[in-house]
């Protein structure tokens, strides 16, 4: 059921995206020159999705993908000069951050896709979240005797709606390594 209502939520966030891009895989290395991993998320992917949020008023602070995906990042310089020679200068802390943006990496977001969003942060300081999530009937268990078979039929439901008040804050990722 806990999947059922995250997949929910991630069908949600796709379609109501309001930029999206075809990912390159271009990042800069360490020496100043451009290098391209096909099907990875290169930092200019990121810093595009990023800077399409910011002209809409809104402050990215998170990156979704896919374990697929979240692999392809280990790949960016921040993170493979980190894992040969100590902390870069380029980006400090633990695979949880790229660029200051909190990773988070489920399976719930399809392999290929990947998603830099606003919670609703923005430069004015006004209310303007994301999204809700709208329950009308909370989680209930009921359970159904079956003596025929010699068994408990447990039943789980809910009624619930997804919604995205705001399309600015998602800049989506595709064309992405899918295995």
């Amino acid at each position: 059921m806990a999947y059922t209502i995250d997949k929910d939520c991630m069908t949600v966030i796709d379609s109501a995206a309001a930029w999206s891009s075809a990912g390159t895989g271009v990042s800069l290395g360490a020496t100043g020159t451009e290098f391209t991993i096909t099907g990875g998320i290169g930092t200019k992917d990121i810093l595009k999705a990023e800077a399409a949020i910011a002209s809409y008023n809104f402050v990215a602070d998170s990156l979704l993908c896919n374990p697929i995906n979240a692999r392809d990042l280990k790949y960016l310089p921040q993170f493979s000069l980190a894992a040969q020679y100590g902390e870069a200068v380029i980006q400090t802390g633990a695979i949880g951050k790229v660029y200051g943006l909190d990773l988070y990496v489920s399976t719930v977001v399809s392999a290929g896709t990947a998603y830099v969003v606003s919670t609703g942060q923005n430069l004015s300081a006004s209310y303007a979240p994301l999204g809700m999530f709208v329950i009308k009937r909370p989680l209930l268990t009921d359970i159904d005797l079956k003596k025929e078979f010699d068994a408990v039929d447990v039943t789980l439901t809910t009624r619930y709606a997804p919604v995205v008040l705001n399309g600015e804050c998602i800049s989506k990722i595709t064309n992405l390594a899918t295995a």
